[in-house]
């Protein structure tokens, strides 16, 4: 979704001629608006009209925080005129060195920076990426209905009509705004009432504790300090800068292995003789033992539409990590995992029981995150990269549940193989660990080193363990 925010005194809108078969009901010819009005110029675009209630409060907070932007900036302007005020006076008298700055003043006057009602307009010119679905029109009358439910006036012009309209825009220095809303699907409960804990190879169980400071209490049957780095990385918790960088890095580069490429996108590397022959040696390893345990090979596309309910389902959850793509009047997102497109290739396919377990491998040699700038470090943290990914079909859960054991044991021995150490992570429901707790408790004592656990409330996502 696409919103031009214009703060106006007063609109009026004439309903003139049909633009469209179906155009929106609406009785009223004209919309007289009087008072400072923000009108709210939107394009409900492609992926939007997944979930017309999720994107149209997602408008609304967009709406509400211009609202809040337009009525605060005077105390802004007052808060730093009254810094200005005491750095001026600190020159006068002798406290530092510099300049005299001079105050800010507002373009209007101070009363003219409030909202008394809101006008939501569709308004198809600000992307070419429009969506085609009949349910695109709700959505400026239902922002309008939340606004209204919330205690700001508001109305809504109607989708699929020519009209004439007159808008005298205020022009001080928040009159005029742009916002580019990407729908986001992911439930934030599930962040705020998970549990996360600490499982060791004795069996037992401890909920992650941290002190007054943030950092994550130590356990004292647990000490392995990489293995509290771990949890650090998987939990956000802050880390102690030291100003160093990662010590892979300079391996790397002294190496001739892999390098930062400056003419792409940060986090996007180069890759020299050396490193192209270990990543091969690896990718031909793994495809050897993986077709050995019974897998397929596929491959998908690196980018796929969002144009269908089944992707977008999943795709919109990450939407500030997307790359997109555009192709003539389409867009299309660069995939960050193979997975959406495989199972929509298996749900396309006949399948018969004795077919099962139906094991999917692809080597993905592109995948593409827009992870955020301060989160990228050298091969740690990269906007593009490989993900080797098997996917695996089973009749039920009990058989699901031994193909996941034998599965566990190919990576143990994959990754023993290759000299790395690794740590396990359960994400899943409480029901599900409450009923499934003794046959993980059985991996982890076999592992023969802690493992992380987090458990939801509820299943949030296509997989529950």
């Amino acid at each position: 979704m696409k919103i031009l925010l214009i703060h106006t005194d007063g609109i009026e809108v004439s309903k003139n001629k049909e633009a469209t078969s179906n155009p929106q009901e609406f009785e009223e010819t004209e919309i007289k608006m009087d008072g400072l009005v923000l009108v709210a110029f939107v394009s409900v675009e492609d992926q939007d009209t997944y979930d017309i209630d999720v994107i149209s409060k997602q408008g609304v907070e967009v709406i509400e925080q211009a609202i809040l932007q337009i009525t605060g900036f005077p105390e802004n302007i007052r808060k730093q005129n009254e810094e200005i005020r005491e750095y001026n006076r600190k020159i006068e008298s002798g406290e530092i060195k510099g300049k005299p700055r001079k105050l800010k003043e507002l373009i209007l006057d101070r009363n003219q920076y409030r909202v008394d009602k809101v006008l939501v307009y569709p308004w198809a010119h600000l992307s070419k990426f429009l969506s085609d679905k009949p349910d695109a029109m709700k959505v400026c009358p239902t922002i309008a209905s939340i606004l209204n439910e919330r205690g700001i006036e508001s109305q809504f012009s109607p989708f699929g009509w020519y009209k004439s309209f007159k808008i005298n825009c205020l022009g001080h220095e928040v009159a005029e705004m742009y916002r580019d809303v990407k729908l986001y699907i992911q439930p934030e409960e599930h962040i705020e009432n998970a549990i996360f804990k600490i499982l060791t190879p004795s069996r037992k169980e401890f909920e992650i504790q941290y002190d007054k400071e943030g950092f994550i209490e130590p356990i004292s049957e647990i000490d392995d300090e990489v293995f509290y780095l771990f949890l650090k990385s998987e939990l956000g918790v802050k880390r102690e800068d030291t100003g160093e960088e990662p010590s892979h890095i300079k391996v790397m580069k002294e190496f001739e292995l892999v390098d930062f490429e400056p003419n792409s996108d940060a986090g996007n590397l180069r890759w020299y003789t050396k490193g192209v022959v270990l990543k091969n040696l690896i990718k031909r390893y793994m495809e050897e033992e993986i077709i050995d345990f019974g897998a397929v090979l596929v491959d998908t596309p690196i980018m796929y539409t969002v144009k269908k309910d089944k992707l977008t389902a999943q795709t919109a959850r990450f939407p500030a990590r997307t790359y997109w793509v555009e192709s003539g009047n389409d867009r299309y997102l660069l995939r960050f995992a193979g997975d959406f497109l495989q199972f929509d290739m298996i749900s396309n396919m006949n399948l018969r029981p004795q077919y099962f377990p139906l094991r999917l491998y692809e080597w993905e040699q592109y995948d593409f995150r827009r992870e955020q700038e301060g989160e990228l470090s050298g091969l740690r943290r990269l906007r593009g990269f490989i993900m080797p990914d098997l996917h695996t079909f089973c009749r039920d859960l009990d058989s699901s549940v031994e193909e996941f054991k034998k599965q566990y044991q190919l990576s143990r021995s994959l990754m023993d193989n290759m000299g790395l150490r690794s740590f396990l992570i359960f994400r899943t429901t409480q029901d599900f660990w409450a009923e499934n707790k003794e046959w993980i408790l059985d991996l982890i004592e076999e592992e023969g080193q802690p493992a992380f656990l987090e458990l939801w409330e509820d299943r949030y996502y296509y997989f529950i363990l």
